[in-house]
């Protein structure tokens, strides 16, 4: 078939799918175009006029139009982003990650985010990679944000283009605001999380919808966002995703302190503010914070000085409106060593703070 025929084809034909395959039968009328006409007798009464872009292809078998025997026609497996975004919910959109496909969003409500979904997994489902096995899970990451949300998004995000911050945007799931995007160097992602914090502290009704901002603003070859770890996190998250999110946010990261107190130093506050994050959206699970010294100073004195550093974190978490019932405090001392050598490498890997999420 020519490419000028292929084109007349995809215009005129009425495509069945299944499993991602498509064969074409034409139901057009005739047209003056048509390089061939064929005349079908009725099935009731007058005359049917099919339009058959070529006669090699078609043929008529018992008063009906069928395809010739060459005829079945194999088109381009759809891609799974384009298949989701054609679906018709705009605000609906997949990502494909190996054999895992993610689907995203931010729904105005329960029953579209539902709707949604249910028409993403039943489409994917459908794709040849699925029932191959290329695909293994299909994940809901989709959330529901409230209009009065979307409205503070659309002004932060005239904001943001203002400052010719064009490449930032601002995402809401319930009441956590995560600011992401790629800065071209470490200083602009500084300078520009500071002036997208600013933008939503000084919205009038930003108060009210949000109760922390994550840092979720990625450097050109650097490496990954604190938010990173968030925005994996599904719309009903596991216990072993929520540990698993908090577990990449403090891989080679610690909460600090001022020296031998349990003073949380405001270097780690976005650290903090993006565990406050990943405990709003894991609201389901209790979570405990564990204090961890090294060995120099009396048993007694650690121990102590863990408790009250646990406990000092358990309080900003619940100052930026995780719920006190859901939050434990331990301090372990140096009782829990991962390094038992004397260094000072031992020493810096041995204080830190953990965070476990246990049973609900």
């Amino acid at each position: 078939m020519s490419e000028a025929q292929e084109r007349e084809l995809s215009m005129r034909a009425l495509f069945v799918s299944s499993a991602g395959l498509a064969t074409a039968f034409i139901l057009a009328g005739c047209g003056q175009s048509s390089t061939s006409l064929a005349m079908v007798p009725p099935a009731q009464s007058g005359t049917v006029c099919v339009d058959i872009p070529d006669v090699d292809l078609f043929t008529v078998v018992d008063g009906k139009f069928r395809p010739a025997s060459a005829t079945t026609v194999t088109l381009p497996v759809l891609e799974i982003p384009a298949l989701v975004s054609g679906l018709g919910f705009d605000w609906m959109h997949a990502e494909r990650i190996e054999d895992d496909v993610l689907v995203r969003g931010q729904a105005p409500d329960a029953d579209a985010r539902t709707l949604g979904f249910a028409a993403a997994e039943a489409a994917i489902r459908t794709h040849p990679d699925f029932q191959s096995g290329a695909i293994t899970s299909i994940e809901d990451r989709t959330s529901i944000v409230s209009p009065e949300a979307v409205h503070l998004q659309n002004r932060v995000t005239e904001v943001f283009d203002e400052l010719g911050l064009s490449w930032m945007s601002l995402d809401i799931r319930g009441d956590v605001a995560t600011l992401s995007g790629l800065a071209p160097r470490r200083e602009f992602k500084d300078a520009a999380y500071q002036a997208g914090r600013l933008a939503i502290e000084q919205d009038p009704e930003a108060l009210e919808l949000i109760t922390v901002i994550v840092d979720g603003i990625s450097v050109e070859n650097g490496p990954s966002a604190l938010g990173e770890a968030l925005s994996g996190l599904s719309s009903a998250p596991t216990r072993d995703q929520c540990q698993g999110a908090l577990s990449q946010v403090m891989q080679d990261r610690d909460v600090e302190f001022e020296l031998n107190q349990a003073v949380i130093s405001s270097s780690s506050a976005r650290l903090l503010d993006t565990v406050v994050g990943i405990a709003l959206i894991c609201e389901g699970y209790t979570i405990e914070v564990g204090s961890h010294t090294d060995a120099r100073g009396s048993d007694n004195y650690n121990l102590v000085l863990s408790q009250e550093r646990a406990d000092s974190v358990r309080l900003y978490l619940i100052d930026k409106g995780v719920a006190p019932a859901r939050l434990m405090a331990t301090g372990y001392g140096e009782t829990q060593p991962l390094d038992p050598a004397m260094t000072n490498h031992a020493y810096q890997k041995n204080r830190r703070t953990e965070f476990q999420v246990l049973a609900r």
